[in-house]
């Protein structure tokens, strides 16, 4: 709002009535919960009540079979990933969660673009470990099936910041937390020295 010759005008952003639509409350839930019982209804009545919605089923409980049955499997498929793909464009908040800890990904989840969330490991800390394993059954030493992995790390849009998203960090396994592992590793095998 501006003040303009003594009276106030909207300059920007939605006015009341629109957002009303979202915000109004009926029998104390917001209108946004309604809207979802519509769609919900609407979806279950499309599902289970309409040739569309069996093919769909039928598809997807047994693709190989659907064609017995007279229907048409690629344009059901291909429906339905148009059908997912253009929901998904109109919610405009698609973000996936990835168990990677690669560079890139970790710099998309900084970004906020498409990543919400990064489960990642220390890869050289694993390989250490799985060395370890590796010598105790080559020396005739049972395995270790206990042994906790600790360097494995989920990062967030809170935390990530904290991180430098460097490749050389990247490479040191900083970001899971200590690497003195490694010498861990050299005095129990007595390589220390």
């Amino acid at each position: 709002m501006t003040a303009s010759g003594g009276r106030s005008r909207r300059v920007g952003g939605l006015d009341f009535s629109l957002s009303n639509i979202a915000l109004a409350r009926v029998l104390g839930l917001p209108m946004i919960f309604w809207y979802g019982v519509v769609l919900v209804a609407v979806f279950a009545y499309v599902m289970g009540a309409t040739p569309l919605g069996r093919h769909i089923l039928f598809v997807g409980a047994n693709r190989e079979v659907a064609p017995l049955a007279g229907i048409p499997v690629t344009c059901v498929r291909v429906g339905a990933w148009l059908t997912s793909a253009l929901l998904s464009g109109l919610a405009g908040d698609v973000t996936i969660s990835s168990h990677d800890g690669t560079l890139a990904v970790m710099q998309m989840l900084k970004s906020g673009k498409f990543v919400g969330s990064e489960i990642g490991f220390n890869a050289d800390a694993l390989a250490w470990y799985g060395a370890d394993q590796a010598l105790r059954l080559m020396v005739c030493r049972p395995a270790n099936p206990m042994v906790e992995f600790p360097y494995v790390r989920m990062f967030n849009a809170a935390n990530v910041g904290d991180l430098d998203l460097t490749p050389e960090a990247e490479k040191s396994g900083a970001w899971y937390g200590s690497t003195d592992y490694q010498d861990g590793f050299h005095g129990l095998w007595g390589l220390d020295g």
